[in-house]
């Protein structure tokens, strides 16, 4: 967020005990470009260039001291931490994708992506292990984070949703009596067969971004899903009649565990995240982990 900042120069000095007080002189001067303040034993100058309107401006103050004056000063800076609503792809003067302070704090939304990836299923599931392709994701890392920043590093606590996609080839999917997830054979002289398994999470990433030189940045961490929904869907062809099966309330796991990492340049990134816990229960389903790589933006 861009801040508008008022210098205000006030300037007063007592005389002698038997002068007269003089009164303040104030110089309002909105969004200085530079301002160099030098002081001496001699007395102060201030120098201001540029300001809001024109570029060129400059504006110059001195102050001096006779020799049996006393004079009192008082120099104090502070930096606090402010609050910003992050706007992604914003850089500095340089180039460097990073927030304008040092220390600060900030709100964004941030982290479109989609992938894929290949899952490695436990050989006690041939059949799984055999014909399942690949997994599909697409999400958004952030919905809003709340985002640390200290010097060209940054990390963020976010909320986000997750929507993906494991394939089966050649077979259709069902579950048992004991709603455990198998795979069976499709009806005879069915045509235009498919079948997956669709899962729906809502995720809270927790990640470190550093920083880097030309609008490179590069991030990793850990990322806490909620699973609230897992479906079977298949549809086939059938003496031409289509249908679609939707199987519900299967035997999920309710939180996972992932891991992430990525580059990005000028909000434009690629990453790799690896899910070692199944998306099922024990006993419920095929055990498995997924790798998968994708693309996003403003990570």
């Amino acid at each position: 967020m861009y801040r508008k900042i008022t210098f205000a120069i006030a300037v007063s000095f007592a005389m002698i005990s038997s002068a007269a007080e003089q009164a303040d002189t104030v110089k309002v001067i909105k969004n200085p470009n530079n301002v160099v303040i030098t002081e001496n034993p001699k007395g102060v100058r201030i120098d201001v260039t540029g300001n809001e309107a024109d570029s060129v401006y400059h504006y110059s103050y001195e102050s001096h001291h006779s020799s049996d004056t006393k004079v009192s000063t008082r120099q104090s800076e502070e930096r606090a931490l402010d609050w910003n609503i992050e706007i992604p792809f914003r850089h500095d003067d340089k180039g460097h994708l990073k927030p304008e302070k040092k220390y600060s704090f900030d709100l964004s939304t941030s982290g479109l992506y989609i992938g894929w990836g290949w899952n490695n299923v436990d050989k006690a599931f041939p059949d799984f292990r055999d014909n399942i392709g690949h997994e599909y994701e697409v999400g958004i890392l952030n919905l809003l984070a709340l985002g640390f920043n200290a010097r060209g590093n940054r990390l963020t606590l976010g909320f986000g949703m997750e929507y993906r996609r494991y394939h089966i080839r050649h077979f259709n999917l069902d579950r048992t009596p004991e709603n455990v997830v198998v795979m069976t054979d499709f009806p005879e002289g069915s045509t235009k067969s498919n079948a997956n398994v669709k899962a729906f999470s809502l995720q809270f990433p927790l990640i470190y971004h550093r920083y880097l030189p030309k609008r490179w940045s590069v991030m990793a961490g850990g990322i806490m899903n909620v699973n609230t929904g897992c479906r079977l869907s298949t549809e086939y062809s059938l003496d031409g009649r289509d249908y679609s099966v939707q199987m519900r309330h299967l035997q999920k796991r309710d939180v996972t565990f992932d891991v992430i990492g990525g580059i990005q340049y000028n909000g434009l990134g690629m990453y790799v995240r690896y899910r070692p816990q199944g998306l099922f229960k024990d006993g419920y389903g095929p055990k498995m982990s997924t790798i998968s790589m994708g693309f996003g933006i403003a990570f």
